[in-house]
């Protein structure tokens, strides 16, 4: 089977220093994206955490826009935290993701464990 080439990402996570601003970290993804498309001329998604967008306002902008929502998403949202729902909620304007990583502990027979398990669709 030809699966062609891997789908860039932008993995975008907790802040180790101080938390930024909604509006700081919506206008850095903006323009980080829009440069990358238009020097590689291939869409970009975004990898993040359900948490995070929660914790970043639904990345809403002050005018109540959710301008990430246009991105391809790769969510995690861990099955084993009790208070996680079975399935990523609609979250940050989007109605659906494309990828879901479901566990940060996946056992898997020939490689070091844990790993990182994702569910997704034969192409993205």
């Amino acid at each position: 089977k030809n699966y062609g080439d891997l789908f860039p990402v932008l993995d975008v996570e907790a802040p180790i220093d101080n938390k930024i601003s909604t509006k700081a970290l919506i206008d850095w993804i903006e323009r980080f994206r829009k440069r990358f498309e238009k020097k590689t001329r291939r869409r970009l998604m975004l990898y993040t955490g359900a948490f995070f967008i929660e914790l970043y306002n639904d990345f809403k902008l002050p005018n109540g826009t959710q301008p990430l929502k246009t991105m391809p998403l790769w969510i995690a949202m861990y099955t084993h935290v009790e208070i996680n729902p079975d399935y990523p909620p609609n979250l940050g304007g989007w109605t659906r993701w494309r990828i879901w990583q479901f566990s940060d502990r996946q056992i898997v027979n020939g490689v070091g464990n844990p790993v990182d398990a994702n569910w997704g669709p034969d192409s993205v």
